[in-house]
């Protein structure tokens, strides 16, 4: 009798999968969300890998969907160095991707970032992106967040950071022209492990994630916690939460077809009673990303700064100021129209790279920025 094939979609299921069928049932699902997602054809897939069930998990698929589409696959394991021994970790998960299949590369972080998990998150990030970007061909950088991530996230009082399945790399602007996607966002913890089983792979269990000074830590064991109702209820929460992001997202996306480029130097404008038309949840999450996207400062504007800005401009108040993006209301023969410029840098201020230098409409607003 065959093993029955597990429902990855059934979040709090715990299957016993077989280990073709379940690997073959995530390629799929990582499959369907490079198409959704428009990832370039022919583009290497680049899979961050920690050792940890998710992401290895992740780079069996992602290697199943490559033996059936001849795509390229890479491992990037990111060496903190901030533990004894955590380069010989680093050493074992790289030899460990390899003999499955995958080139694979350690990025050793000199010096360690400093401590607590956001400076972690961002070096090794800004390290991901540096080594996607130093491949010198197109590539997607495919994370392994789950469902189980998203409600941590949730019990963290966080909604405004729940991931994307596709975005620009958190990190700005070190991130920037790096697309990540994250295929498992639908599927638990659990079911990725059961696969795991059933395959007879291993998999490495960070101590970190069970130290209680970290706030995810804690999210985490108030979710292993949580009975069947309320992590179903939590469940339909995130998915009303990013259902409502998608539709921000193709109505920013829809703003950004009405801007015009004007060169020398590069800004954009686009119609003042566009702007004014727009919901006021639509306009702040447009501006916070093409204020990101032409700034290139380290920071993503905040909702709250964007809202007072919008706020000064519109009472006719003079340029603003956003995450490095200078923004203000001019008068043109056809109507008042919003400008987007590059703020003057501050003396002695690294020079970054120009989103707004090229089209594709702010290379699609930077990714539209789920972090």
């Amino acid at each position: 009798m065959n093993t029955p094939r597990p429902d990855l979609s059934t979040t709090g299921a715990h299957p016993e999968a077989d280990g073709d069928d379940g690997i073959a049932m995530l390629a799929a699902r990582v499959e369907d969300c490079l198409r959704a997602h428009e990832a370039s054809r022919g583009a290497a897939l680049v899979v961050a890998l920690s050792g940890g069930g998710d992401s290895v998990a992740l780079l069996h698929a992602v290697l199943a969907l490559g033996q059936q589409t001849g795509a390229r696959v890479r491992a990037l394991t990111v060496d903190h160095g901030r533990t004894p021994g955590s380069a010989a970790r680093a050493d074992d998960v790289r030899a460990q991707a390899m003999a499955a299949g995958a080139a694979a590369q350690v990025i050793t972080l000199s010096p360690p970032p400093g401590p607590g998990q956001q400076a972690m998150r961002r070096a090794r990030h800004a390290a991901l992106a540096g080594a996607v970007r130093g491949l010198g061909a197109p590539a997607v950088l495919l994370m392994a967040h789950t469902l189980d991530d998203q409600i941590e996230t949730l019990l963290m009082h966080r909604p405004t950071l729940l991931m994307a399945a596709r975005a620009a790399c958190p990190v700005w602007p070190e991130g920037q022209g790096v697309v990540v996607v994250r295929p498992l966002l639908g599927v638990s913890r659990a079911a990725l492990r059961a696969v795991l089983r059933g395959a007879g792979a291993g998999w490495i269990e960070d101590a970190a994630n069970d130290d209680p000074r970290f706030t995810r830590t804690r999210a985490r064991q108030t979710a292993t916690g949580l009975e069947a109702g309320q992590r179903a209820a939590l469940e339909a929460r995130v998915a009303r939460l990013m259902a409502h992001r998608v539709t921000l997202e193709a109505d920013s996306l829809a703003l950004a077809g009405v801007m015009t480029r004007e060169a020398a130097p590069v800004r954009w404008t686009l119609p003042w009673d566009a702007m004014m038309d727009t919901p006021e949840a639509t306009r702040r999450y447009f501006l916070a990303r093409a204020a990101t996207a032409m700034g290139a400062v380290p920071a993503i504007a905040r909702s709250g700064d964007v809202g007072a800005a919008w706020q000064h401009l519109a009472a006719g108040g003079g340029a603003r100021t956003l995450a490095g993006c200078r923004l203000a209301r001019r008068e043109g023969r056809t109507g008042d129209r919003l400008e987007l410029t590059r703020a003057p840098r501050p003396r002695g201020g690294a020079p970054a790279p120009c989103a707004g230098a090229e089209d594709s409409r702010f290379h699609r607003l930077a990714g539209l920025f789920g972090a």
